[in-house]
């Protein structure tokens, strides 16, 4: 059973995942693709976990 299900892939639905695996809460993500507005991007700067190359 899951503690936590979160629909939508785009920013606010990773922060939340992020926020739920950092209190161990055994959460769902549900999402059609994975990043929003930031995945037809190669490269973000600002954007964390991003590599600078």
């Amino acid at each position: 059973m899951h503690e936590l299900i979160i629909i939508d892939g785009g920013p606010a639905g990773m922060t939340a995942a992020v926020y739920a695996a950092r209190t161990e809460l055994h959460a769902l993500l549900i999402s059609y693709d994975i990043g929003g507005q930031r995945l037809p991007f190669k490269l973000t700067a600002t954007c964390g976990g991003s590599a600078n190359k």
